[in-house]
């Protein structure tokens, strides 16, 4: 497996596994905004041609936001989002940032799981988030290790 950043070309196999990951979906024209955004490190995990799974992280300052991570269904539970958390992590220490933080549902275990293993921390909720269904998200941050 390598990690790369994301090109226009990648987008249907990006869309393709944040429809079976994530809801809401995001549109086409959102990610293409986060490839084109110079404040977005937008990273894919690939598999020979496969694209396995990505993750955005968007800096501001010296803050970062993870706007999204994803695995494909057929390669979850085998490490890849940690991989690509630890990446943005890496990123976000070489670029100075003093903190990284993202909501996640609070239905979503696994998810928080893995968050609290690279080391965020759950600072608030906000209560009605989500949609598809309406849940409520909660906030974590992490500092990141210099």
């Amino acid at each position: 497996m390598i990690i790369r950043i994301a090109t226009e070309k990648d987008l249907s196999q990006i869309l393709t596994i944040d429809r079976e990951s994530l809801t809401p979906t995001w549109l086409r024209e959102m990610f293409l905004d986060e490839i084109n955004n110079k404040d977005s490190h937008f990273e894919l995990a690939i598999m020979g041609p496969e694209i396995i799974g990505f993750c955005i992280l968007r800096c501001t300052a010296d803050e970062g936001e993870i706007l999204r991570i994803a695995v494909s269904k057929s390669h979850r539970r085998s490490g890849i989002a940690d991989k690509l958390m630890m990446s943005a992590l890496s990123y976000s220490t070489e670029n100075s940032l003093q903190s990284v933080y993202l909501e996640v549902r609070q239905s979503s275990e696994p998810a928080i799981k893995l968050y609290k293993k690279c080391g965020f921390e759950q600072i608030a909720t906000r209560k009605d988030y989500y949609t598809e269904p309406i849940e409520n998200a909660i906030i974590m941050a992490c500092k990141v290790q210099r």
